[in-house]
């Protein structure tokens, strides 16, 4: 299977992802925006993953709606899309939902819970209902017309969810990061952590131990 990364920063990598392409032997790609010379493939992958980043669906940079129109293609294509945080609300938006700053942060180590379409999906039916993931965003959407809502948390009520297709699936959080991605995350976004507010954990509380 082929599979391209788009990946928007250097400190939010694919991490367990790519391990997870590199171990079933997966032909693998990428575009990294964050380089002067990147480019989109010409062609749709068989999958498409959708990083994250510190940057909003609707700020102003110059390959962005280029990635949206990309994005848009795949889905449309029947290509297997997963959106990660920033890859999340670029699904939600390009499949016409709202992209707007949430009323608060939500970063740490918090619980999500499934629904009763999570529990019962073949891909998120292996997971406890209420499992602790990694939030880093202060954006939230709204849910996309005829998609169904997979997981939710106190601070933010759409964290998950999967297109009426079947092929594109949003994850607010993150499910990718190892030690030392959690470490880039708490160095290069260390001013987020400053921020007071109910759902903002401390540095302690987000490195491990």
């Amino acid at each position: 299977m082929k599979v391209h990364f788009i990946q928007h920063v250097p400190f939010e990598p694919p991490g367990f992802l790519l391990e997870w392409a590199e171990g079933r032997g997966d032909v693998i790609s990428f575009t990294h925006f964050y380089l002067p010379d990147a480019a989109l493939p010409d062609t749709l992958p068989d999958m498409l993953v959708v990083m994250g980043g510190p940057m909003g669906v609707y700020d102003t940079l110059p390959w962005l709606e280029a990635e949206k129109a990309y994005i848009s293609d795949a889905i449309h294509s029947g290509v297997k899309v997963l959106g990660i945080c920033l890859g999340a609300q670029l699904i939600a938006n390009v499949l016409g939902a709202e992209v707007y700053p949430h009323s608060h942060k939500e970063i740490g180590w918090w619980p999500v819970t499934l629904t009763k379409e999570g529990l019962e999906h073949e891909l998120f039916g292996h997971f406890p209902e209420q499992h602790q993931v990694l939030h880093w965003h202060g954006d939230t959407f709204d849910l996309p017309g005829k998609a169904t809502l997979l997981a939710t948390s106190a601070a933010c009520r759409h964290q998950a969810f999967i297109n009426k297709k079947g092929n594109a699936i949003g994850l607010q959080y993150h499910i990718e990061v190892d030690e030392n991605i959690v470490e880039c995350f708490v160095e290069n976004s260390a001013d987020d952590l400053n921020h007071q507010g109910e759902w903002v954990q401390k540095k302690h509380q987000i490195l491990p131990a």
